[in-house]
């Protein structure tokens, strides 16, 4: 394994060297090199280090009840103010003061920029005010951990992340759209496959008979209009496609395509499995287009009709990292 720690060598001529370490334990590593600099040398103002007394921004005034405060005093929703509280200690009062209103009862301010992640829009105006954030990417990945998340969350957020940018820095049409490339390409980049890859590969195999059958027929089921679908109403949707299929199949075969990990599927989420339908009359996953780098247990090929090999499968550790499978 690598070594991730980090080494002082003091030369004979004087100069300090600090090899190695990482990104959590800078402190750390400026506190050793400091102190080997002072020790080294004959300063007759100089102290030890002194990063163990000095706090990082927001850490001034800190309590543990900060994300109850932040809901009080300002409205926000509880998973909201956590990680507002986590995230910005303190200086979250400074992005509350630029947060606008939802426009609901509650929460009273804090549009979030996805569902299911408390990541919320004025984020993305503290980042480039106070933090020098240039670009989507760097919102994504580098002030916020959004696209270490959650890559499917984060692909959705694109647009408006773009959108809230280019209002401050006045990006034309196509400088948004190429801001949006450049972010996704970092999300390639990194390992991860987007869920819309592969949507639009399975999509691409439907006529448009069957597109937009399959679209009515989601549009049916989600009949409180939110956009999903749960286990049941898929099985739901299976039983009136006539195709043969349990309940634990079903629930099974949500798993493997819930990219969100939400328990539920979303419309692009469902033409994927009808499309695997369409095909070859049950559901099939391909490894060699439906990878993962999260090392979730997943089946080579999970088939419906085959429901003895799709158990030993997903019973056993097996792992799929791009083509190669690790038991």
């Amino acid at each position: 394994a690598l070594s991730r720690n980090h080494v002082i060598e003091v030369s004979k001529s004087g100069m300090v060297t600090i090899a190695g370490g990482k990104w959590t334990t800078y402190r750390k590593m400026a506190e050793d090199a400091v102190d080997a600099v002072i020790s080294d040398n004959t300063f007759s103002h100089a102290t030890t280090c002194k990063t163990r007394g000095l706090l990082v921004e927001g850490a001034r005034n800190y309590h543990p009840n900060l994300s109850i405060e932040l809901c009080q005093k300002y409205g926000f929703d509880s998973e909201v103010a956590q990680h507002l509280a986590h995230n910005y200690g303190t200086q979250a009062h400074e992005l509350a003061k630029i947060t606008q209103l939802t426009g609901k009862r509650w929460p009273l301010v804090g549009k979030r920029l996805v569902a299911d992640m408390p990541f919320i829009e004025s984020e993305v105006k503290y980042a480039m005010e106070y933090e020098y954030a240039c670009h989507v990417k760097d919102f994504i990945a580098r002030r916020t951990r959004l696209a270490f998340l959650n890559v499917q969350a984060t692909r959705e957020c694109l647009p408006r992340v773009a959108e809230l940018m280019a209002e401050e820095f006045g990006w034309t049409e196509e400088e948004k759209e190429a801001e949006i490339k450049d972010a996704e390409g970092l999300i390639r980049s990194m390992g991860f496959k987007l869920a819309t890859d592969v949507t639009m590969q399975k999509e691409s195999q439907l006529s448009v008979s069957d597109y937009q059958r399959y679209s009515k027929v989601f549009e049916e089921l989600d009949k409180d209009k939110t956009g999903v679908l749960r286990p049941a109403e898929l099985f739901e949707a299976f039983k009136n496609l006539s195709v043969e299929i349990t309940i634990e199949d079903t629930i099974n075969i949500v798993n493997e395509v819930d990219t969100n990990r939400n328990g539920v599927i979303d419309k692009d989420e469902f033409l994927l499995i009808m499309a695997g339908v369409a095909a070859t009359g049950s559901w099939t996953v391909d490894y060699r287009n439906w990878w993962s780098c999260t090392s979730r247990p997943i089946g080579l090929v999970l088939n419906v009709a085959a429901a003895e090999f799709r158990r030993e499968l997903l019973n056993s550790r097996c792992y799929i990292i791009r083509d190669i499978v690790i038991v």
